[in-house]
Order: structure tokens, then sequence, then C-alpha cells
């Protein structure tokens, strides 16, 4: 019972909505404010680990192991999902829109795309302002003892914001796939078999 309610708010269109719309605040934030470099693999795979327990959902429908939802035949059932399917596409493409542009690094050759040189930086506040390093020798051994560099905040706001915006777009695009997954099973549309689909 426990699990079946948690395997529900797991799929809640709403649920996904309210994470795009945080994609949005972060991806939005991190042109001007200073944030810090581990929230990127959060942002990047939390979808991912979504999307992972929506297929294993979808799989026990399936096999016949969780009961589907009813099919939903009713026109007027599937035009009132229409409003909330829209906004999660708006949100979506606003997060798309403030991701992929204003990225900039040392080595790129436009202002669009996140870079290799960037992603090997360490960054750590320090004395009240913010430092790097590259942790890396002149083999691309692993090197601790490298120097920590002193940026600006604009430096750092420029560079972990490309980082973060990066994983962003990496983990929007997982999310849009696990909702119309979970749309799917709501609909009723993911059946047992494949004779039953549509």
């Amino acid at each position: 019972m426990v699990a079946r309610r948690v395997l529900t708010f797991l799929g809640s269109r709403f649920l996904f909505l309210a994470l795009m719309a945080g994609y949005l605040v972060v991806a939005t934030m991190s042109h001007g404010v200073p944030l810090p470099r581990k929230l990127e693999p959060l942002l990047a795979f939390m979808p991912w680990l979504l999307f992972g327990i929506l297929m294993i959902r979808g799989l026990l429908i399936h096999w016949g192991a969780v009961e589907p939802r009813p099919r939903v035949r009713e026109r007027s059932a599937l035009w009132r999902s229409v409003p909330l399917w829209l906004l999660f596409a708006a949100v979506g493409v606003a997060v798309w829109v403030s991701s992929d542009h204003g990225n900039v690094s040392l080595v790129c050759t436009d202002n669009r795309t996140s870079c290799a040189k960037v992603n090997s930086y360490d960054y750590r506040a320090l004395d009240g302002g913010y430092a790097r390093r590259y942790a890396l020798d002149e083999q691309g051994a692993t090197d601790l003892e490298q120097p920590w560099v002193v940026i600006s905040e604009e430096t750092y706001v420029a560079e972990v914001g490309t980082i973060l915006r990066g994983a962003i777009n990496f983990g929007a695009y997982c999310l849009f796939f696990a909702f119309v997954v979970g749309e799917a099973i709501r609909l009723g549309i993911w059946r047992q078999s494949k004779k039953d689909w549509w």
C-alpha cells in the first residue's frame, strides 16, 4: 500500500511540473548568483532516477504485478490534461532557453556551449572570495597539489553557472521523457500486453 502510494506520487504530473519549475529557478539564478558546484550531480541525475522508477513501474504493470489504471477513453478527460501539458512544455522551453544561452569559459569558441576545460576545474569559496584549481598535471593525471588561484565572483558565476546549466539541460531532457512515461501510465495507455495498448 505504501509502495503504491510512493509510486503514484513519483508519477505525479505536479511533481514533474514542480521539478521543471525548480530547474527554471536554478537556471535563471545561475546567470547572476554564485551557486555551489555540488549541485551539478543532483541537477543532472535526479530526473534519471525518477525516470528509472517510472520504467520499473511500467514493467510491473506489463508483467501484471501492478494493476494498470483503466484506459482513459473520454475525450473530455484528455482535454482537461492539455492545459497542464502546455504549461509543462512552456516551462520546459524556458528552462532550455535559460540553460543553453550565456554559457562562457576560457576555451569556448562561442558563448553557448559548456567546455571540458571548465568541467576540469575545482572551485571553492576562499576568504570571502572564490578560487579554482586545475587538478590535472601535464600528462592528464590527477594532481591535487596544484595551486588554488583566486578568481573574481563574476568569473565564478560564469564558469560554475556554465557547468550547472549543462547539468540542468541534461536533466531536463530526461524529465521530459519521464513526464511522457508518467502520463502514459496515468492515462492507462501502458497496458499489460502490447495488444491492449491501443
